[in-house]
């Protein structure tokens, strides 16, 4: 059967647990040291199993709770004090569960052992205890994030022979080990360039070439045109490169030929 003011701690402490305050830490001391003598064991247990349901990154915020309570329950009763009793036995599984949560906490964690430690909240042999279940943890945890190392092959006393050896396994020969002593293989020659193969595809074609006509003397084919005129013979038949010795004007046939060169 609980008490009272069960609710309004319970609702308290849920807050907490997601969103510490100093003054919703304070508040809960508060109440749980005023209703100490009716509730000390509701407290413990509301807090333990809050830690039990809460995700390891938030029980950081209900250990402050917790310290924050006992402090002051220990301060202001003395030896009529009942919450440290009730809690030092838990103090272990709590641990336990504390050494679940992120490594960033660790020094926020150490900080509140420390405070308990001057103030002398809990026994020595207690902390200590608690201070080997969260270090063995961080510990376990430090290594399970640590890179593995690489197992080196058998017969390799080195990483740069493991790194032959695992070559050799690969390609059958170790691209570049300095222990062996030993050259890689010579890399093959290229392969000779190849030769353009003969153009099927060229085909020759031979074309006539006509002279050109040799220069003329258009004065004297002029002249030789205007003497020549009577006889029916046409000299200027030379800028055409045509023979005048067959070209007859008067000719049917050599003016056909004229006009169709």
């Amino acid at each position: 059967m609980g008490w009272d003011r069960e609710k309004e701690f319970q609702e308290l402490l849920d807050k907490s647990a997601k969103k510490a305050s100093k003054g919703g830490i304070e508040q809960l001391a508060s109440i749980a040291v005023q209703d100490e003598k009716q509730c000390y064991k509701h407290v413990c247990a509301l807090i333990e199993r809050q830690m039990k349901r809460s995700k390891a990154k938030l029980r950081l915020n209900l250990l402050y709770v917790l310290s924050a309570i006992c402090r002051q329950s220990r301060s202001q009763l003395k030896s009529k004090d009942k919450y440290v009793p009730r809690i030092e036995p838990q103090l272990v599984t709590i641990a336990t569960l504390l050494a679940e949560g992120p490594l960033e906490q660790k020094e926020s964690v150490s900080k509140v052992l420390r405070t308990w430690k001057k103030e002398e909240v809990f026994s020595v042999s207690v902390l200590r205890e608690v201070e080997a279940v969260l270090g063995g943890q961080t510990e376990a945890m430090s290594s399970h994030i640590a890179s593995p190392s690489l197992a080196l092959p058998a017969g390799s006393s080195s990483p740069m022979n493991a790194t032959a050896s695992i070559e050799r396994q690969s390609t059958g020969f170790a691209l570049s080990d300095p222990s062996s002593g030993s050259q890689p293989p010579a890399a093959a020659p290229p392969p000779p360039p190849l030769s353009a193969p003969p153009n099927k595809f060229i085909k020759l074609t031979q074309f006539s070439v006509r002279a050109a006509p040799a220069a003329v003397d258009h004065e004297a084919e002029e002249s030789r045109f205007m003497g020549s005129r009577s006889s029916g013979r046409y000299m200027g038949s030379a800028l055409l490169g045509i023979d005048d010795d067959f070209m007859d004007l008067s000719d049917p046939e050599d003016v056909a030929a004229l006009f169709s060169i």
